[in-house]
């Protein structure tokens, strides 16, 4: 009898994403991170200093809601992962620690960009924002890890 975690051609078809899957949520995660990294040296290196104090960049609003259109894509193409990709690895034991560290820092990042918008507190947010932008850019690496291990095994 086989176990799950073997190779069959359904369990796999069952795991790999359509083409059409896989290339949307890699272009949803370039845009993401892209947009996130712009709004992030926008707002850090692109201001200037007026009259009355810091002037944020004219297109750091823009970054912000580009990298904010693509936060509803990616959560919504992130939840299709769960029936489609998800639950069927995670029961055939493939990429368990890959895939369930991007999970986990998928939902963080969920979280903390929930804070960054809605938090009332200063404090709170300052530490959100940290933790955000510092996940936001590791995710891309840790999704090419993931993608390679995935890859990798027969």
């Amino acid at each position: 009898m086989m176990r799950p975690s073997e190779h069959t051609p359904l369990l796999h078809a069952l795991i790999r994403l359509a083409r059409w899957h896989r290339y949307t949520l890699y272009g949803v995660i370039v845009l993401l991170t892209l947009s996130g990294a712009l709004w992030l040296w926008l707002h850090y290196f692109g201001a200037t200093v007026g009259e009355y104090g810091r002037v944020p960049h004219p297109q750091e609003q823009t970054a912000l809601q580009i990298h904010g259109a693509a936060a509803m894509l990616a959560l919504f193409f992130l939840g299709t992962l769960l029936l489609a990709h998800m639950i069927h690895a995670w029961e055939a034991g493939r990429n368990r620690w890959s895939g369930g560290t991007l999970a986990a820092a998928m939902l963080i990042l969920t979280l903390t960009g929930y804070a960054l918008y809605y938090a009332g507190d200063e404090r709170l947010r300052a530490g959100a924002s940290v933790l955000h932008w510092v996940l936001g850019l590791a995710v891309p690496i840790a999704l090419v890890v993931h993608i390679t291990l995935g890859r990798r095994r027969p």
